[in-house]
């Protein structure tokens, strides 16, 4: 009795499995037919002759053959005395070494996609610590299956839970290991502590000082992330308090709970070191429930300093209640300016003295301020303020006239790229504690209308092209400072080095104040005043000390300069060169001389 042919049932093949006639090699091999490392695919023939491709794992050489005869799964005769390979990825790839080499090098291109796919995977896991071989045992697979096909995937899925179990038994095995060893075996854990707190105060400062030139993104967080590392490090970075100095503060009126306790955490790491807080723009959120003025006084009792950065965003009348509700006691209080405005507007803030009257040094970098006195305030109120530094804005002129007369105490006074409007101040006001000057010429002369400083004694001054023309003649009739200067240090810019009225600029604004007794020059003029110095006109006769800065000066021009100033005063003078590479040593006569670069 015939019986109809019988039909294997359909199933899904993998689109990258090739399928091919009984002896047809893969695509891409290029050894001969015939040859001992080709492999061909065994086929199941049913009644109607069709034939059925089997899987195949090889790689090179190694081949898995399944054969319809006895429904099992064999290798080659060459092949069944080698052990298995186990390729893991998402499922071990189960391969039998052959001991034939290949005739041909060129013969080892794979030629099936599942397999060079466990290939890559096993050369990416490599790297990993143990590889537990999964032993292939077929009495474990089900032998009644009708077709090559679910037998693989009999295969494939017995393959996977075998790996996934050898995989956590590994992985415990790791976890049990002492943690000492684990430390010894690391090459970074045996460099001692102290290259490793130099290496993160480097990262902290470098950091700090990017955001500090681009501030438009978020702060750094340096610690915070150095210690997310591993627990070495983080062992390191909480027990040095010199890592947590740099203190961001969101700039909002409260503040959400992760802030403030970021901003505790923050306080506890520094023990007794004073912070260096600094505020960045954040925008308001419904999370944000306690007031920023509150978490401060509960953090810091004193800041080494303290810095409030206007954004886009912030009004300088909101940044000034913050600072007369806060009033922080800090060495330096810096108030900076993110929104670079044009010279011709002007950005000024009103502070009452209650905002100013624990700071030491008041700097303003894009902005002026007003400081207002109430009734009620005397002069003892800004009694700790010293320094007081404006530096690129526009001031009025009325606004620095105020300032200078409520703060009686300032001894320091710097005004570096600041221009002065002038709005018809009232009176010349006098600044009786004032000893340092840091300006301009221009400036040199605007203050010269807004008051008097008898006991000034420095006077640090630069000099631009445009001021020979506009100001020069002016400032050489003012009387202020004549007798009472000491120290007098010169520097130039960039235009004036290669202009030729430099040369007589210095030896006028040194003729202007001749009773100084040290004398500072910098720039490529120093060289030529120092060649025309000292003269009839310019005797210099109380003259102690030559400081020259960052100038191609030589040793024979300040032989030269020495032998002229010792015929003519018959005594000594000391001379400090700074950055001057070609000058190594002196062979005039001089008190003392060094030498730094």
């Amino acid at each position: 009795m015939s019986t109809a042919p019988q039909t294997p049932k359909k199933s899904r093949i993998r689109k990258k499995t090739p399928i091919r006639r009984l002896g047809t090699p893969f695509k891409g091999s290029h050894l001969p037919r015939g040859s001992p490392a080709r492999s061909t695919v065994s086929t199941l023939k049913g009644d109607d002759e069709s034939e059925w491709t089997g899987y195949k794992y090889e790689a090179g050489e190694t081949s898995i053959h399944e054969h319809d005869d006895d429904q099992t799964l064999r290798a080659s005769d060459s092949e069944m005395e080698e052990k298995p390979i186990v390729l893991f990825g998402r499922g071990p790839r189960v391969l039998f070494r052959s001991t034939e080499p290949s005739p041909d090098p060129r013969g080892r291109k794979r030629s099936n996609s599942i397999v060079r796919r466990a290939e890559k995977r096993s050369r990416r896991k490599s790297r990993s610590t143990t590889r537990t071989s999964v032993v292939f045992d077929l009495a474990t697979l089900d032998r009644n299956t009708t077709t090559p096909i679910n037998r693989v995937r009999r295969v494939k899925r017995w393959m996977r839970e075998n790996s996934a179990r050898s995989i956590n038994r590994s992985n415990r095995i790791h976890m049990d290991e002492d943690t000492e060893q684990l430390i010894n075996k690391n090459l970074c854990a045996r460099l001692p502590v102290e290259i490793w707190y130099d290496v993160f105060k480097l990262c902290n400062y470098a950091d700090e000082r990017e955001y500090e030139e681009t501030p438009t993104r978020h702060p750094p967080f340096t610690p915070l992330l150095l210690s997310a590392v591993c627990r070495y490090w983080r062992s390191i970075v909480t027990n040095q308090p010199l890592l947590w100095l740099y203190v961001a503060i969101p700039q909002t009126e409260k503040i959400s709970r992760r802030q403030r306790e970021r901003i505790l955490y923050y306080s506890a790491r520094l023990a007794s070191h004073l912070p260096i807080a600094y505020t960045y723009e954040r925008t308001r959120s419904r999370a944000q429930q306690y007031g920023l003025v509150a978490v401060l006084r509960e953090a810091f009792a004193a800041y080494q300093t303290f810095e409030i950065r206007k954004g886009k965003h912030l009004d300088s009348r909101i940044l000034s209640l913050f600072l007369e509700k806060l009033s922080p006691q800090a060495e330096t209080l810096r108030l900076l300016s993110q929104a670079h405005t044009r010279m011709i507007d002007r950005d000024c803030w009103n502070l009452s003295g209650t905002a100013v009257c624990n700071v030491s040094r008041l700097s303003c970098l894009g902005l002026s301020v007003r400081i207002q006195r109430t009734p009620r305030q005397g002069l003892e109120t800004f009694g700790k303020l010293r320094s007081l530094a404006i530096r690129d804005t526009v001031c009025l002129s009325a606004d620095l006239q105020e300032c200078l007369e409520n703060l009686g105490s300032v001894e320091h006074l710097e005004l570096d790229g600041t221009t002065f409007r002038s709005n018809h101040a009232p009176k010349r006001v006098t600044i009786p504690s004032l000893t340092f000057l840091s300006c301009n010429l221009v400036q040199f002369y605007d203050l010269h209308f807004l008051g008097s400083a008898p006991k000034i004694q420095t006077l640090e001054l630069r000099l631009l092209e445009a001021h020979y023309k506009s100001h020069w003649e002016r400032f050489s009739h003012l009387a202020i400072g004549q007798v009472a200067i000491r120290d007098l240090r010169i520097s130039s810019s960039k235009d004036l080095d290669y202009s030729p009225k430099g040369e007589q600029m210095y030896l006028d604004v040194i003729q202007h104040f001749r009773n100084i007794q040290s004398l500072e020059l910098s720039g490529t003029f120093a060289i030529l005043s120092l060649q025309a110095l000292p003269n009839p006109h310019i005797p210099l006769a109380e003259l102690q000390r030559v400081s020259i800065r960052e100038s191609k000066i030589q040793g024979d021009d300040i032989d030269a300069f020495l032998s002229r100033f010792r015929s003519r005063h018959n005594r000594l003078l000391d001379i400090i060169c700074r950055g001057c590479r070609n000058v190594d040593n002196t062979g005039g006569a001089c008190a003392s001389f060094s030498v730094s670069q």
